[in-house]
């Protein structure tokens, strides 16, 4: 149970940190879906996922990691989730904060620190395994001193 926390916490955790505004009860515009598909090419939801899962099985002992991966892997329904990804983003970001995401992750400097979020990911995840392990702990036992 707290290697899939941990897992939902990466991958929100690695999402892009705009600005956001209140998303509107209607549907998204069509130029919102289309900012937001290309936003998912420049930054493939499935490559996320994959990253996430893999530092989940490094969880696990070496020789249980692919049944690990399989079994988190056949619970994924990819094109479902980056169609919902697709259709929150657009209802979540305005059309503004897409095509500045799209400005900054399509350039070099922005791809670069795409790559670079999964090492700085990997650097926090122990102390955050920690601090979620005390919370079930805490949970189970009573807050500890």
């Amino acid at each position: 149970m707290k290697y899939f926390l941990i897992l939902a916490a990466l991958v929100f955790v690695s999402l892009p940190a705009f600005a956001q505004e209140a998303a509107s009860a209607d549907e998204p515009s069509k130029t919102a879906l289309e900012l937001a598909q290309k936003m998912h090419e420049i930054w493939p939801m499935r490559t996320r996922i994959e990253t996430a899962l893999e530092s989940v099985a490094e969880g696990f002992p070496q020789e249980r990691r692919a049944e690990i991966l399989a079994t988190m892997r056949k619970s994924i329904q990819y094109d479902e989730l980056e169609e919902e990804s697709i259709k929150a983003m657009a209802e979540i970001f305005t059309e503004d904060e897409l095509k500045a995401m799209i400005e900054f992750y399509g350039s070099d400097t922005g791809r670069a620190i795409s790559i670079k979020t999964g090492d700085y990911e990997a650097a926090i995840r122990p102390v955050l395994g920690k601090m979620l392990d005390k919370a079930m702990m805490d949970l189970k036992l009573g807050p500890q001193q």
